[in-house]
Order: structure tokens, then sequence, then C-alpha cells
């Protein structure tokens, strides 16, 4: 698969990687490319955790944004077929928030040549790459400063669609691409789950058993 950078097409191609595909050890990513938006690299300089650790984590983008990655553990709502039509993604993808803006994107992985000195023998490079969902998805700006409370959870998110939507296809009046324009993000914050959908967002809780029943 040919790359895009800057609106050029290069002429380096890429292999993608699925995240069981990355080193039980962690891999050092020197950059990530935002696919959205022509290809356009940031220097990240970050190592990824170990697999025997949680996969969320933080990773620089430049000096002026950031971008939390979260561990797809958990997110098994969905089947994983329905998911793939429904997010147009690949697999082994996990989801990202990005500080500044607060958009969530699809995050993956790439090995691709790495830039070497004249006479170097050609040497390769795992890279992190994020894009925008099906339809754009934006955290409400007062969770953006909650971020780090998505650090520690094992089970960061799971992807969902709206139950009236999904009741709609269960019917055949909606198609994948009704179900793609109703996805539903499921955060889990601390005490909290957040669902974010185009446009809308609420706040969420659990079931709790009534001891008197």
């Amino acid at each position: 698969m040919a790359a895009k950078q800057y609106g050029v097409e290069a002429s380096q191609s890429h292999k993608v990687l699925r995240l069981r595909d990355l080193p039980a050890c962690g891999v050092f990513l020197r950059h990530a490319y935002d696919c959205t938006h022509r290809w356009e690299r940031f220097v990240v300089n970050k190592a990824t955790p170990e697999k025997k650790q949680l996969f969320n984590f933080n990773v620089p983008l430049g000096t002026r944004d950031a971008l939390l990655v979260l561990d797809d553990y958990g997110d098994d709502v969905l089947p994983l077929g329905m998911k793939r039509k429904v997010t147009q993604s690949r697999s082994g993808e996990t989801l990202g928030i990005r500080h500044k803006t607060g958009e969530i994107v699809q995050v993956g992985f790439i090995e691709a040549p790495a830039c070497t000195e004249d006479g170097e023998p050609p040497a390769t490079e795992v890279a992190l790459t994020f894009r925008s969902l099906v339809r754009p998805l934006l955290l409400p700006s007062m969770y953006r400063s909650r971020l780090a409370e998505l650090l520690g959870k094992t089970r960061p998110f799971h992807i969902t669609v709206r139950d009236s939507t999904l009741c709609d296809f269960i019917t055949r009046w909606a198609s994948y691409h009704d179900l793609g324009d109703n996805l539903v993000v499921d955060l889990h914050f601390d005490g909290q789950r957040l669902q974010v959908c185009s446009g809308a967002h609420r706040t969420v809780s659990d079931w709790t058993l009534d001891p008197g029943v």
C-alpha cells in the first residue's frame, strides 16, 4: 500500500500491523501520521507499553498536541464483522482521543521504510497512524481535562450504535450506512460513562440490582 505524504504519492510502501503484531516488549515510535489530512507527519519519539501492561498511553504529536491511545480490550459489544463494516476499520485498530480538539479517532500501526543516511542499508520502522471516524466524533470540552482517568481503565471504551437505529437495522429499515451515521463511543470515566455520538452526548450508569425485588 502506497503512502501519501503532504498530498504527494510517496514511492515507499508500508505494511499494516495489527495490535497483536507489536513486540511483547513494546516498540519505539518515531513518527505518527494523520491519514485524514494528507498523511501529515508528527514526531513522536515514544515507546508503546509492553504487552503485560495496559495499552492506554499518551503520545505527543509534535509540540502542540498529544494523542491518548486506548486499549481495545472490552470493545466487544458489536460483533467483529458488524463493527468493521460500521466503522470501516481494519483488523487490529483501536481508538484514540486528540487532546487539543477532543476528536475520537481510529488508531493503527504500520511498518514502513525508515529514513537512512546515504550508503546505509535500508531499514524499517514502526509508526502510528490515526484517522477520523466515518462520522467525526468530538469529546465535549468539559471532559478533555479528564482524559487521565482513562489511562488506568482495563476496559476504557466500547463501540455501539444508537438503540433506535439498531432496532431499525434488525427490522431492515436501516442499513450499515445508517449504523455508521449513528455510531456511539461509550467511554468509561471514573464513576461515570459518557456516550458520544455525532452532534450529541449523554452520561449513563450501569444497571443496579434492586434488593427489594
